[in-house]
């Protein structure tokens, strides 16, 4: 189609319509193109599991030691742990800052009990 104005008639419909339906199949053609590659380029590889310890974390992460240790007490932030020493990998780091920076602690039996007895009971 050409950038000037010109009238349509009746007869021009189904030539045009073919012509919006081409144009729709290659923007479907290059969506999915650019879906691709935003889903290779978002998967971690290999490189991205880079183990830091503390301070290099810290580092990465642009936050304080002590910062660093609150959010380990409370089991805010994706550590491993051997012995005393703490490690964190990269790509870990990446994806909890992308989720919002929580992670779901497990809930143990004694927290459980704890919400269930404070419930009022059922009258029978």
């Amino acid at each position: 189609m050409q950038n000037e104005e010109r009238q349509i008639t009746f007869n021009d419909i189904p030539e045009l319509l073919s012509e919006i339906l081409k144009r729709f199949d290659l923007l479907d053609q290059s969506m999915e193109l650019i879906r691709e590659e935003v889903r290779r380029t978002k998967r971690p590889s290999l490189s991205d599991h880079i183990p830091m310890d503390v301070k290099e974390a810290c580092e990465f992460l642009k936050i304080k030691k002590s910062t660093m240790y609150t959010y380990i007490q409370n089991g805010e932030i994706p550590v491993n742990q051997k012995g005393k020493k703490y490690t964190f990998f990269r790509d870990d780091l990446i994806k909890w800052l992308e989720s919002g920076c929580k992670i779901e602690a497990p809930i143990s039996t004694m927290e459980i009990n704890q919400i269930l007895s404070k419930r009022p009971r059922r009258r029978i």
